[in-house]
């Protein structure tokens, strides 16, 4: 008898985890379902702004933004250095990398304007 009673507590107790795990999964879901919502809405804002921007001022905005996260870009700057001095020889490779650099930033936000026509 205390076999069955303990069985049937845990059978309960199991239940009722069930129950409180599948409900913090839906809120789980909803809250991902709204952020990712939230994140579109936003992506699809700035996208149209940029559109209505002319090119030279998407170009001016890419190339700070390039600027400002240029810290950032240690590696892929180096990088993109060798592989320059090979193309371009050793005194002109760092100039061409970052012009490169400037250039995939520019293609990135023509890219991100391209998204809303």
């Amino acid at each position: 008898m205390e076999t069955q009673q303990l069985a049937h507590d845990s059978a309960r107790r199991g239940v009722g985890h069930a129950a409180r795990s599948a409900g913090s999964q839906s809120a789980r879901l909803l809250a991902r379902r709204w952020s990712l919502a939230l994140a579109g809405a936003l992506l699809d804002a700035v996208a149209t702004t940029v559109r209505l921007a002319p090119a030279s001022a998407r170009h001016v905005l890419s190339d700070g933004v390039v600027w400002a996260i240029g810290p950032l870009l240690g590696r892929p700057r180096r990088e993109a250095t060798h592989n320059f001095v090979r193309v371009v020889g050793a005194d002109r490779a760092a100039a061409a990398a970052e012009q490169s650099l400037r250039n995939y930033g520019r293609m990135a936000m023509d890219f991100l304007a391209s998204r809303t026509m």
